[in-house]
């Protein structure tokens, strides 16, 4: 389905990070749950890195013109191996150019990444799971299952009267209002209890969004090496190359 021009012009709004951070946060909210407007970012993404590599696309419709133009020659009988091998030099050209234009663009999406772009690409929102609330605010669970993440966030007054999984709740809800700060600070102790793996996985997004990558990596390669880690699919080679490029 194709982007309104409102959707597609706030796109390229929040790409030129144009955008104040209620908008953004908005936006993102919006990505989240709707996978044309997601799949229309991933478009523009992809259009402005391509951008980078117009020389590349330059030859390869040079080469196209060539081979047009060859084809279009009269023929003549004793030459017709060798224009059949030029033909085929230029079509090789070609798949090279392609070849190349396409290993550009991934070299350049892995060398051009910025903090926001890496977070924004591994965050997932936490699912919760069917257990029952625990604690005495079980409406924590609610407002968040309810998106409602600024009023969880009040929570964090309470702390101390939180059950464990409801302090990652207000942790989380601190990501989702942009506080990266606060969410990896409350993150942190969280990684040694019922809910570890949950912490941990967000607190290195957490460092992502902060610019700390070198604290974020011996996180996600710990989850890496182990498969039974609840996250271990989430972060793949690729997630941790990217983060290698921010150090």
């Amino acid at each position: 389905m194709a982007l309104n021009d409102t959707d597609e012009q706030l796109l390229i709004r929040y790409l030129d990070g144009e955008l104040d951070a209620t908008e953004a946060a908005a936006l993102e909210a919006r990505l989240q749950q709707e996978p044309e407007l997601k799949a229309g970012l991933e478009r523009l993404e992809l259009a402005a890195r391509a951008l980078h590599w117009g020389a590349l696309g330059e030859r390869v419709a040079a080469a196209r013109a060539q081979h047009e133009q060859q084809l279009e020659a009269p023929p003549a009988p004793a030459q017709a191996p060798v224009r059949s091998l030029r033909w085929l030099r230029t079509a090789l050209t070609a798949a090279a150019v392609l070849a190349g234009l396409w290993i550009g663009i991934r070299w350049w999406d892995s060398t051009h990444l910025t903090p926001e772009q890496v977070y924004g690409r591994h965050f997932i929102d936490y699912q919760l799971s069917a257990e029952r609330g625990d604690g005495i605010f079980p409406q924590v669970e609610a407002a968040y299952t309810g998106k409602q993440f600024a009023h969880v966030y009040t929570y964090r007054q309470q702390d101390t009267l939180l059950s464990e999984r409801q302090r990652l709740l207000v942790a989380l809800s601190a990501l989702h209002l942009d506080k990266p700060a606060e969410a990896e600070e409350r993150l942190r102790p969280l990684q040694a209890g019922r809910y570890g793996e949950d912490a941990t996985f967000y607190r290195a997004l957490a460092l992502i969004r902060l610019n700390r990558p070198h604290e974020a990596l011996p996180l996600l390669e710990a989850i890496r090496r182990n498969p039974a880690h609840l996250y271990h699919s989430r972060v793949t080679e690729e997630m941790i190359r990217q983060v290698q490029t921010l150090d």
